[in-house]
């Protein structure tokens, strides 16, 4: 009769073993969808797949803390501070203090808090941990540009920290970063080849063009600062008059 028991145990783990990694694999593709919704800025349905992910039985905390994270970025994007704060939060308790997504969920509910030192401090620990996840390197890189609090402003030291979120992801956010860090270290060889790629990549984002005129003048090629000028007039009118009435 034991010997039955301890089958009948082990079968009944199994079994729990196979509805977990289904429950698992469930909870992911919603997860998957929801960040596709979330790139085509769909960001009321991407939240209720991340929920609902979230909420799936099973699940590990690790993956509930990932899900309730994407939440967070996609009310931050829908500008909604105090939800995207409550799921940050959410998606930092989901785990222990020492580990990466802890800290670097409280850092995220930090910055929304304006508390940027206390930021700085948990996005240390994060990178300390594991220095190879895009949203500690972007957000330290982010804090060193003083996007956030000028006090912190240190172009040099956000330098290490972009190029890692750039190598890490080369999209065209990192890559932006990256050549507004440039930039600011007045490495404009760096800034121009990278604006340079941007506009090339995305002639409809005035933007790069834009960039590419004040990185042009400020290395006295007037000619070629001349003619992205024209290409703004002729591309983009409405931003040609607000770019000269800026000059």
């Amino acid at each position: 009769m034991k010997y039955v028991f301890i089958a009948f145990a082990t079968v009944l783990t199994v079994l729990s073993s196979c509805n977990n990694l289904t429950a698992t694999n469930d909870a992911m593709n919603l997860n998957e969808k929801g960040l596709a919704l979330s790139q085509q800025r769909e960001y009321g349905q991407a939240i209720a797949l991340f929920l609902k992910a979230a909420d799936t039985k099973g699940v590990s905390n690790s993956n509930k803390s990932e899900f309730f994270r994407n939440a967070a970025i996609a009310y931050a994007e829908s500008m909604v501070a105090d939800s995207a704060r409550y799921y940050y939060m959410k998606a930092a308790t989901a785990n222990s203090k020492d580990v990466y997504q802890y800290n670097v969920n409280m850092a995220d509910v930090h910055l929304i808090d304006e508390k940027y030192a206390d930021a700085l401090t948990c996005l240390e620990k994060a990178w300390a941990i594991n220095s190879n996840e895009i949203a500690v390197n972007n957000s330290l890189g982010l804090l060193y540009l003083g996007e956030y609090d000028p006090e912190i402003l240190d172009p040099a030291k956000a330098l290490k920290y972009n190029l890692k979120a750039h190598q890490i992801n080369n999209d065209r956010s990192t890559k932006y970063v990256l050549a507004k860090n440039y930039y600011q270290l007045a490495d404009l060889d760096n800034a121009e080849r990278l604006f340079d790629e941007l506009h090339r990549d995305f002639p409809n984002d005035s933007e790069y063009l834009m960039c590419l005129i004040v990185v042009s003048e400020e290395k006295g090629d007037l000619d070629k600062a001349d003619l992205y000028l024209k290409k703004l007039q002729v591309n983009h009118p409405a931003d040609y008059q607000s770019f000269i009435e800026m000059e």
